[in-house]
């Protein structure tokens, strides 16, 4: 309650203030830390941690203070505060240490001192102030909150000379250089801003990597070789335009840290979907990373890859594959290329099926990738010989990592009823060339699993091929069955809108119908190309409707009661027909008594009147 008041307060008695902060945070539970919990994420919304952080800010201007603020900022760093606000305590260590535009009257050398405090005391903040100064190319800087009265901040604060830039960032660099403990991490940031060193530093930071490479395991050889590879040997990396020498230094450091296992060696080929190539690897030149040639080459590469794993490894290899993987299904789409007979291709299912913890999850993509790659007919046939020998819920995942598509679930039409009813309530729906036929069984499944937002995301680009009165259900089930997560599918109200111009105007659909499905999504149709055109229709020629929507959206002015049709006792389903009666009055435009041509029935608009007030 006290946000706003405590850069005032921190001002007025600075050591009391700090004093308060240093001894809460010697406590096992910092009260100091319930003012960074996150909060709301709204733009408006009030933050309980801006107060404080503006408070240290305008203290750190006086060089006496800047220890202990630093040391203060650094404590409350170790709390993570997940919002999108600039305000957090490495925000404001970064803006008070920054070289260029430092946030303190403090001079370089009481600068250096505290920095150097950080790096022992705080090592992984103290490292990141650091290697933030020696980054190469512009940065961007924000200027901290100013004492109000006192002088402290006083002819400081603006960007300063280069003279004291260099002095800063020389010593910044000689606390990197000199790190006591260099790890995969550290010398990949060191590689990563070797252009704004000195040729002499560089040469360093290629002699410390060689120096940890004789004792660094092969998992953090294979982390610091891809950032090399990524540094010296992309197509951004070609445009850093790197001098000859540097280039032949990192191939020598990317050379020597080639790992002997195949899964570490090639786990960089798997990390992520995208994979920027090596364009040293590709002999044309003006050569793009973003074209078919690059695909095709990182497609040789998995394949190649995937093939000296499973030669060497096995399915042990695969699996050690899976684990720091971000792409597991490609994993399992290249691996079908190994995995070629029926009778290994079920050993390889059921092996998936088997890995649990950590792994299921990308176990289970896995096997979608491997499921999606071996053909439907040779799917079917595996899927139907495997299913026989696993348990209920074994079976139930296998299903739910097949091809979404009409040969896996007639396979489900001999399974039993609880593996069925588990595939359509956990099945992760995809589009997929689907026949009108495929597309109208999927929507009857899921919507009798409660899925209608699953299926409206599927059929929404082939609303067309769906038959009127399932289309009816979908759109009537989307907007009143809530039993699908919040935010797991979301409504785009282009194909809400798309929908609704497909179904007006079919047979079996009355103007009525289309009125009611318009009301049903009027917050989604709000400046949309359907419009309302169907529900001002219908208010035009019953005021009765108008009436009704004024007597949701407003509360009355006398002591009386509206008539029982019109009354809603579930609060939230008072509040979503209120805000859509609301959203009703501001979006009808038709004045009753207009017709097809725009000119108003002027005894047509005076009777309406009438029976509205009435």
């Amino acid at each position: 309650s006290h946000d706003h008041d405590l850069p005032h307060y921190a001002e007025a008695a600075p050591d009391e203030f700090l004093t308060i902060i240093e001894e809460d945070l010697r406590c096992s539970d910092p009260v100091v830390f319930g003012l960074l919990k996150p909060d709301s994420g709204s733009f408006w919304a009030p933050s309980s941690q801006t107060g404080l952080f503006w408070a240290l800010e305008c203290l750190a201007w006086n060089p006496k203070n800047l220890l202990r603020v630093s040391v203060i900022l650094a404590q409350l760093s170790r709390q993570k505060i997940d919002n999108n606000r600039v305000n957090k305590p490495d925000d404001s260590l970064q803006n008070i240490f920054r070289s260029w535009i430092p946030q303190t009257a403090a001079p370089v050398s009481d600068r250096v001192k505290v920095l150097k405090k950080l790096t022992e005391d705080f090592p992984k903040i103290g490292w990141e102030i650091c290697i933030k100064q020696i980054k190469p190319g512009h940065s961007v800087g924000h200027y901290s909150y100013r004492p109000r009265w006192r002088s402290d901040a006083s002819g400081a604060g603006q960007v300063v000379t280069n003279g004291e830039i260099y002095k800063f960032t020389r010593k910044t660099l000689g606390f990197l250089i000199d790190w006591p403990s260099h790890d995969e991490k550290t010398l990949g940031d060191l590689v990563e801003y070797l252009q704004g060193m000195p040729i002499e530093n560089q040469s360093k930071v290629w002699n410390l990597i060689d120096e940890w490479s004789r004792t660094a395991g092969e998992a953090a050889k294979a982390v610091l070789r891809e950032r090399i590879r990524l540094f010296a040997f992309t197509q951004r990396g070609r445009q850093r335009k790197l001098e000859d020498a540097t280039r032949d230094q990192a191939r020598e450091a990317y050379d020597s840290l080639r790992p002997n296992d195949p899964v570490i060696r090639h786990s960089w080929l798997f990390a992520n979907q995208y994979v920027p190539v090596s364009t040293e690897e590709i002999e044309k030149e003006g050569f793009n990373d973003n074209d078919q040639e690059a695909d095709e080459r990182i497609d040789k590469l998995r394949r190649e890859a995937i093939t000296e794993i499973w030669d060497e490894r096995g399915f042990k290899g695969v699996k050690d594959l899976l684990a720091p993987s971000g792409a597991t299904d490609l994993i399992g789409r290249y691996t079908a290329s190994c995995v070629t007979d029926v009778c290994s291709q079920s050993d390889f299912i059921q092996r998936c099926l088997s890995l649990d913890g950590e792994l299921q999850s990308k176990a289970e993509w896995c096997l979608r990738g491997f499921l999606s790659a071996i053909g439907d007919d040779v799917c079917a046939e595996v899927i139907n010989m495997v299913a026989k020998k696993l348990s209920v819920e074994e079976s139930k995942r296998l299903f739910v990592c097949a091809p979404f598509n009409a040969s896996t679930w007639r396979l489900l039409d001999d399974s039993s009823e609880d593996i069925r009813t588990g595939y359509w309530k956990d099945v992760v729906p995809y589009w997929k060339d689907q026949t009108p036929a495929e597309l109208n069984e999927l929507i009857d499944c899921l919507l009798e699993a409660h899925r209608p937002r699953a299926a409206f995301h599927v059929v929404c680009m082939n609303f067309k091929d769906i038959e009127t009165s399932r289309l009816k259900r979908l759109l009537h089930d989307i907007a009143t069955v809530n039993t699908e997560p919040a935010g797991q599918v979301g409504l785009d109200p282009y194909y809400i809108s798309k929908a609704l111009d497909l179904l007006d105007g079919r047979v079996g659909v009355t103007p009525y119908e289309m009125a009611q499905f318009e009301f049903l999504f009027i917050v989604a149709l709000d400046h949309s190309k359907h419009g309302i055109p169907n529900l001002e229709s219908q208010i035009a020629q019953s005021p009765e409707i108008f009436v009704q929507a004024v007597a949701l959206a407003f509360k009355r002015s006398d002591e009386g009661e509206d008539p029982p049709e019109w009354r809603i006792e579930n609060p939230e389903q008072r509040a979503v027909v209120v805000s859509a009666a609301y959203h009703l009055l501001n979006q009808i435009k038709k004045i009753p008594g207009t017709d097809e041509n725009g000119h108003i029935d002027k005894e047509a608009l005076v009777s309406w009147i009438e029976q509205a007030r009435q």
